[in-house]
């Protein structure tokens, strides 16, 4: 919109007062788009050049039939912004209207903004195994299941909102270009857990025996319990399944692949990222201590309730045919 002139903004004003057809021959007419007519216009009425001063009168209010057709068109375009729903409706409208009219009727029709949640894709073969598992374990009682997995963590900010005055500046969060990572392991079951194993670089089968020997067996509660964990390769090693078979450890190897959410300690390793987040650890060992601490003071409510939770995701897995859980 830079190249026009004043007056050539005023002539584009004056042909869309006048005009009978559609915007797109009046941007035809001046070789320009819709969306600088829609700009022209906009600028123009914050400058008062062509309408009533700010403030005066009432303001331009949409009609029930064009609330409407926002409504349809933002449930057809979830993700446009107010800038491309704004040129769309002006395409229609006889009179225009700005972006922010269109947030605020959007907001008004009770659309929320929301980002969209990460579900792993899900081939046939995967759906199958996993309506098979639930529908095989829905009854079973996952109070006596122990649940263990791997996680990492990353130092960083949380990315939390702030609330500033209008002259303050805004906030910054230091953050360094390779952020410190540690990995931890920990088991949950409904009456207890393993203290969190804080490790770099990768689990292998013998570092894993290891984590299970020292840290799993004494949380055992023996006979009738059964162990859950994903399907990492080193998780099936002959020697890992030895050493379940030699401590009598029931292993569930039925566990479906990409399926975080039949894993209750995934939704435990998210409550904890979010916890350490607020920390704000900078250091490795910053990290470490933030784990610790924050694994320590996870209410015992926390982490039953995302157990329990368990038999609703088999339910609502299984009404998806396999597919991802709500």
């Amino acid at each position: 919109m830079r190249h026009l002139t004043a007056s050539e903004k005023a002539a584009v004003a004056a042909a869309v007062a006048e005009r009978t057809g559609p915007l797109r021959e009046i941007a035809v007419r001046f070789r320009i788009s819709v969306r600088t007519i829609n700009r022209i216009l906009a600028g123009a009425r914050e400058e008062d050049s062509l309408e009533r001063k700010e403030g005066s009168g009432r303001k331009l209010v949409l009609s029930e039939e064009d609330q409407e057709a926002l409504r349809q068109l933002i449930r057809d375009n979830p993700t446009a912004t107010s800038r491309v729903l704004t040129d769309t409706m002006n395409e229609t409208l006889d009179s225009q209207v700005t972006s922010r009219t269109i947030r605020n009727y959007r907001k008004r029709l009770r659309f929320r903004r929301r980002k969209a949640r990460r579900k792993p894709y899900l081939n046939d073969t995967h759906k199958h195994k996993r309506l098979l598992f639930c529908r095989v374990h829905h009854d079973d009682d996952i109070k006596k299941w122990i649940f263990a997995d791997e996680a990492g963590f990353t130092c960083g900010g949380g990315g939390e909102v702030y609330w500033i005055e209008p002259n303050d500046p805004i906030p910054v969060e230091l953050r360094t270009s390779h952020p410190a990572r540690i990995n931890v392991f920990a088991a949950i079951g409904y009456n207890d857990w393993s203290p969190p194993v804080l490790y770099t670089g990768t689990m292998t089968a013998k570092r894993y025996i290891e984590t299970l020997r020292d840290h799993v067996l004494p949380m055992w509660p023996g006979k009738g319990y059964r162990f859950l964990h994903d399907r990492a390769a080193f998780h099936f090693t002959k020697a890992v399944r030895d050493f379940m078979e030699e401590k009598k450890i029931k292993v569930l190897d039925d566990f479906p692949p990409c399926s975080p959410d039949l894993n209750p300690i995934e939704a435990v390793w998210g409550w904890l990222k979010h916890e350490v987040a607020k920390l704000r650890p900078r250091t490795v060992g910053d990290l470490k201590a933030a784990i610790l601490e924050t694994w320590q003071t996870m209410p015992i409510e926390t982490y039953r309730n995302f157990i329990t939770h368990l038999k609703k995701v088999f339910g609502q897995v299984i009404n998806a045919s396999g597919g991802n859980s709500k």
